[in-house]
């Protein structure tokens, strides 16, 4: 009781007298806080940090896909 009382601010007679169960939980349940979003820039520049690529850009990317996949057809 003085727990919820101090995180509250409730005095310890409002919760015994003016505070119905659900509510008393409802200030126990656990719930998510949203974090700030990333912007694309840094999401970029993370994924590039993980997959330690060099940087490249997208139609020498697409022109690499293409090739390996070229070279994966004549192999077989």
């Amino acid at each position: 009781m003085g727990q919820i009382a101090r995180d509250t601010g409730w005095s310890v007679d409002y919760i015994m007298r003016g505070v119905n169960c659900p509510m008393l939980m409802w200030q126990d349940f656990p719930r998510h806080v949203p974090g700030r979003k990333k912007t694309t820039q840094e999401m970029v520049a993370e994924r590039r940090s993980r997959n330690e690529q060099p940087d490249i850009s997208p139609a020498d990317y697409l022109q690499q896909l293409l090739d390996e996949e070229e070279n994966a057809d004549e192999s077989h």
